[in-house]
């Protein structure tokens, strides 16, 4: 059976890894539209796309939205763009809600940061 699962892994495409820089104030959703011809270009740095989410959280850019398993990380940063705190990712069962079937020992809290990543071609 492992060798079905490195099948897979290994099988599938990869998408670029990226680095979210997000301002330390931000909150809210972040909304990235792809494939626009007249948006940026996203920078790259040691093989990452590096993307530094603007205040109002909308960034446009020239890139195709790539599909396939991903390697993303995200970061507050500070008024210089330096990184000062990862940003943990969550799962939507990790809230323990009253519909989750697998309660989970983790303690979060109400006001907790957290990613649910969705897309969608138009």
């Amino acid at each position: 059976m492992p060798g079905f699962y490195a099948l897979i892994y290994f099988g599938t495409h990869h998408v670029k890894p990226a680095t979210f820089l997000i301002p330390n104030s931000f909150r809210g959703k972040i909304i990235i539209i792809y494939g626009e011809p007249y948006g940026i270009k996203i920078p790259e740095k040691d093989g990452r796309y590096i993307l530094k989410v603007p205040a109002n959280g909308v960034m446009i850019v020239k890139n195709p939205l790539e599909t396939g398993i991903i390697d993303e990380q995200y970061y507050f940063e500070d008024a210089s763009y330096k990184k000062n705190k990862k940003i943990e990712i969550l799962e939507q069962q990790d809230f323990n809600e009253d519909y989750t079937l697998e309660k989970t020992n983790k303690n979060l809290q109400e006001k907790s940061c957290c990613f649910f990543r969705w897309y969608r071609r138009l």
